[in-house]
């Protein structure tokens, strides 16, 4: 299925959308601005977010390590196939323990031992263990009344970017088969109008969201591993923008290629009803060669 194949199933739904989300996405969007300007604290997602573009944009959730939507929905030939179910299983959910934070973004092995991820959020890690006996963990599964938990220590960081919102986490694996696995990055740029998900863990910050139309994406739950599709809307240098819903926890999901399986950037923020911001498979490609091992 094409994109204007697409467009075209769901041009009734989206009409229908339209007209009662243009003032509550005017709202939500007034309130980030706002919200912005003054500030929110000092959690790493405070000051960048990630965000629902449109309402019509699904995020299914993982379960015993699958993505399974129903089959008449229009995205289901698209997020049906062994390549997901393989990338699924290398997207992790960070947790650290002091203090005990259950839901702190997403990383993904882009080697067996090393783990992609935002430069927010590693630098907050290495902040919690300057500050105290912090454990930086991240849990493969992480799923809604699914697969148990398999959860790794991460040991240090071993690159955060100055100039762009990507860095690499050292994993401790334990030689299971599972753990060779990784997700590899394209080798060529995406272009606009590639289907594309991001696979992370969306947590409960959708404060400025019109609670009736989030509740029907997410449905109250939180802090699981989901499948967000989507299409890439632009690419520029060192930018990917796609229109995946995303909320704070998925900084550092993987913007995956539904059609190939391949990597093709790295999701790290937004703006909300406009466009999702993520850095390309290429400048991840350049960077991982910088590390060691």
């Amino acid at each position: 299925m094409d994109r204007r194949q697409f467009d075209t199933s769901c041009l009734l739904i989206n009409s229908k959308i339209l007209i009662s989300t243009a003032v509550p996405a005017l709202r939500s969007l007034a309130r980030s601005l706002s919200s912005r300007l003054v500030g929110l604290g000092s959690h790493p997602r405070s000051r960048r977010q990630t965000h629902v573009i449109h309402y019509d944009r699904p995020a299914f959730l993982v379960q015993h390590g699958r993505c399974e939507p129903a089959s008449g929905d229009p995205w289901w030939p698209l997020t049906t196939g062994g390549r997901l179910a393989s990338a699924i299983a290398c997207v992790g959910r960070f947790s650290v323990t002091d203090p005990a934070r259950h839901n702190l973004g997403t990383g993904w092995r882009v080697r067996p031992d090393v783990i992609a991820t935002n430069r927010h959020l590693a630098l907050y890690f290495d902040e919690r263990r300057r500050c105290s006996p912090a454990l930086v963990t991240i849990d493969f599964a992480g799923e809604y009344e699914g697969e148990r938990p398999r959860t790794f220590a991460v040991a240090e960081s071993l690159y955060i970017a100055e100039d762009y919102d990507l860095a690499f986490m050292r994993v401790i694996t334990r030689g299971d088969r599972r753990d060779q696995t990784y997700i590899e990055l394209a080798r060529r740029p995406c272009s606009p109008g590639t289907a594309v998900c991001t696979i992370g863990f969306p947590a409960d910050n959708t404060r400025f969201y019109d609670p009736g139309r989030i509740s029907g994406i997410f449905g109250g739950i939180y802090d699981v591993k989901r499948v967000a599709p989507g299409w890439v809307v632009a690419v520029s240098t060192g930018r990917v923008d796609h229109d995946c819903t995303t909320l704070g926890g998925n900084s550092g999901s993987v913007l995956l290629d539904l059609e190939s399986g391949l990597a093709v950037g790295i999701h790290a923020d937004g703006i909300p009803f406009v466009r999702n911001h993520a850095v390309p498979a290429g400048l991840i490609r350049e960077r991982l060669a910088q590390v060691r091992g």
